[in-house]
């Protein structure tokens, strides 16, 4: 049997840490933003100048090669962060650079969240509760993926869907706990392009301006609630890993 995890000092322990350190959390966060920021401008323009429209459903999409490298290497650079939290929570003082470290084996980074991600959304296109339950059973994967870059995407899998046992809803209801402040960042970025969006001339110039602004201004709510969400990942994945003998 499973030892219950206390989820509000896991959320107390990401509050501390976030203020520590002269907040290089929010700092890194805010890199991870400027560069998403920047490689969300690359697919605007690449996708309006070079791409091709394909039908999914009643959706037309407009894809480009150049647009779909830029959402690839988001995912590295995402993955790279929930490491950096992981890392920042031991105490290992990383830079914010590595944030770029799983660039290195980055096809099975990608390979990975693909998987992940294609079930998830498959499980939730039948029915809502699949999806939910795919999220949580492979919620560790990428960080397993980063602690032993050896292992492949199909190994990481495998690994976070065996820790995972007896842990989902623990998971679920640290989620959860954020739900009001994630929530008021959605609400906020709806608000923000109901309002901005308008104000620029419908070109490319006008939707990379509306764009950068938006950015901004999001970005600087969730510099402070990202890095509250990824420790907070961190330390329920050292309380998994630990609880099995399993922490580095």
């Amino acid at each position: 049997m499973t030892e219950r995890m206390d989820l509000q000092r896991l959320r107390s322990e990401a509050r501390a840490l976030v203020r520590a350190n002269d907040y290089a959390a929010v700092k890194t966060t805010a890199l991870l933003l400027a560069l998403s920021l920047l490689l969300s401008e690359i697919r605007v323009v690449s996708d309006t100048l070079l791409g091709r429209r394909i039908s999914l459903a009643e959706m037309s999409i407009s894809i480009s090669y150049p647009g779909i490298l830029a959402s690839l290497v988001s995912l590295v650079l995402l993955t790279g962060y929930q490491h950096y939290c992981l890392r920042l929570h031991r105490g290992e003082g990383p830079g914010a650079r590595s944030i770029f470290d799983p660039l290195s084996f980055a096809g099975q980074v990608v390979l990975l969240q693909i998987m992940i991600n294609g079930l998830v959304i498959l499980g939730a296109s039948m029915f809502f509760l699949p999806g939910l339950y795919f999220g949580m059973c492979y919620a560790l994967a990428p960080l397993i993926l980063c602690e032993e870059p050896d292992a492949n995407a199909l190994t990481a899998m495998r690994r976070s869907r065996e820790r995972m046992v007896g842990h989902k809803l623990e998971l679920l209801a640290l989620t959860v706990g954020f739900l009001p402040q994630v929530l008021g960042v959605l609400v906020a970025g709806v608000a923000v392009e109901t309002l901005i969006w308008p104000l620029f001339p419908d070109s490319l110039a006008g939707s990379l301006a509306a764009l950068a602004l938006e950015g901004v201004l999001i970005g600087c709510l969730r510099a402070f609630l990202q890095p509250y969400l990824g420790l907070a990942l961190a330390g329920f994945y050292r309380c998994v890993t630990e609880g099995s003998g399993e922490e580095r």
